[in-house]
């Protein structure tokens, strides 16, 4: 058992996701150029996703519960530390360890290759790139039908 230095209500974790917000801010981002015939995405949403579930301060390596191929990789995405609000004080050195109760975070899982071929429909893919650029990517995602909750993604 742990000792507690003290004990105060925070605000911590990640709330979920409304998918619902997406498209108006995508419809936004394109109204400050509406001649430019790509989608766009912010630099910091596409540098923080990069290193997302590496990094520990956000994301912790899980045992996979619901990986349908081989290899597969789990993660606990919290926010760590860095979304408790208010911070945590640095009061007592000698009290070095954190718990927070009941913080909402999301699981992923992600399979290897899929043996099956994806196909996609042009609504289910974005193209993110820049005009006069040979650099670009198509992204899709949809949600598997077979296995309620979990995503195909693709190129």
């Amino acid at each position: 058992m742990y000792d507690t230095s003290f004990v105060y209500p925070v605000t911590a974790g990640i709330g979920p996701f409304n998918g619902s917000l997406v498209q108006p801010f995508k419809e936004y981002l394109h109204s400050l150029r509406p001649n430019y015939t790509y989608e766009t995405i912010p630099y910091n949403y596409l540098a923080s996703a990069y290193t997302l579930v590496l990094n520990p301060l956000f994301a912790t390596v899980e045992k996979p519960q619901k990986c349908p191929n081989e290899p597969c990789s789990s993660y606990l995405i919290s926010g760590g530390l860095t979304m408790v609000i208010p911070w945590i004080p640095q009061r007592d050195p000698q009290y070095t360890m954190v718990k927070v109760k009941s913080a909402p975070s999301i699981r992923a899982d992600f399979s290897g290759l899929i043996k099956e071929e994806l196909s996609f429909e042009d609504s289910d893919c974005d193209l993110f790139g820049q005009e006069g650029v040979l650099i670009g990517i198509r992204l899709c995602l949809k949600m598997n039908s077979a296995e309620p909750g979990m995503m195909k993604a693709g190129r």
